[in-house]
């Protein structure tokens, strides 16, 4: 479906949310599971009758979407930041779609020149966008433990494109 809750058709690509209302006790109704998809057209060729689809750019808050209309995988700059000289930890977040906040924890030997180098190493991904480079104390985790480090404050757009 797209963002909207419009249903897609063959070959459109979208957010994949299933209905299953085999489990009287508990249905699923809409349940969204933040996958990006796309619906395929023919039968399977096991013979099952169900219909298709191919999971095409995985999780849908570990996208970065962009001004120009580009979206890429968090993945991406993520590499790039895991590889600066003395940097300890860090969380990348997109403020808004022409605005990114890298949040960093330098440790030792991390340059004094770093954050121009994280900036001039993420704008050829990130492209003409606000990049704002920040030291702080304290990356805060998610309750499982777990440190997140890609966040997106940024309301994206509908999926409805054609693929």
């Amino acid at each position: 479906i797209t963002r909207d809750g419009e249903t897609l058709s063959i070959g459109e690509e979208g957010e994949v949310t299933v209905t299953n209302l085999e489990n009287y006790a508990m249905p699923f109704i809409r349940y969204d599971l933040e996958d990006i998809g796309v619906l395929l057209g023919g039968e399977c060729p096991c013979g099952n009758s169900s219909i298709r689809m191919q999971l095409t750019e995985g999780r849908t808050k570990d996208r970065i979407w962009l001004p120009d209309g580009r979206r890429i995988p968090a993945t991406v700059p993520i590499e790039v930041l895991r590889y600066v000289p003395g940097l300890r930890q860090f969380q990348l977040i997109q403020e808004a779609s022409d605005h990114f906040l890298v949040a960093i924890i330098p440790g030792r030997g991390m340059a004094q020149t770093a954050p121009d180098t994280i900036t001039q190493q993420l704008r050829p991904i990130l492209g003409d966008v606000t990049i704002e480079v920040r030291a702080v104390d304290h990356i805060p985790r998610q309750k499982s433990g777990k440190l997140r480090q890609f966040i997106s404050r940024f309301q994206r757009p509908s999926l409805r494109v054609r693929v």
